[in-house]
């Protein structure tokens, strides 16, 4: 009630944590993330990117509940949507009045300017394959676990699919 929710396209995952509460057991988080991990795509330089929680405590009326905080490269056109209503809102000086009484006008431009870098960074970050000596660098160093999802070929797999 009163919240919004955001349908975002699938992105290359920078980091995510699930938060369970109730009766939620540590080998059952572990068991659902093995097998969500093949579904997505993860950047390559993080394949460690979850991160999970417990809580013995159950929600109020709920024998257990679970957030899921993603940070994804899907969010960059969310951003550009932004900055596109932004743009048209500023170029007609709409609403300008409200915020320079308390802060001045190049501040707005600068923070414009901030999201506007971000949001193209988020978009040269979406499906980057990593360079080839990293990769086999990343190899050397950790070699994933069998049915992980981060193999070349399955990374191959998950980019095309999406």
């Amino acid at each position: 009630p009163g919240g919004r929710t955001i349908y975002l396209e699938v992105g290359t995952h920078l980091a995510s944590a699930f938060l369970l509460r109730g009766d939620a057991t540590a080998s059952d988080a572990q068991r659902s993330l093995q097998r969500l991990k093949p579904q997505l795509s993860v950047a390559w330089w993080n394949p460690d990117a979850f991160k999970i929680g417990l809580c013995a405590a159950p929600p109020v009326g709920q024998p257990h509940a679970l957030l899921s905080l993603c940070n994804s490269t899907a969010f960059a056109p969310l951003l550009q949507g932004l900055l596109a209503r932004f743009d048209k809102l500023y170029s007609r000086r709409a609403h300008l009045h409200h915020f320079t009484q308390y802060m001045d006008a190049a501040r707005i431009d600068e923070a414009r300017d901030a999201l506007a870098a971000l949001a193209a960074e988020y978009g040269e970050l979406h499906g980057q394959p990593p360079p080839p000596e990293a990769e086999a660098l990343m190899e050397q160093l950790v070699p994933p676990p069998a049915g992980w999802g981060w193999e070349a070929g399955a990374r191959r797999r998950s980019h095309s699919a999406g």
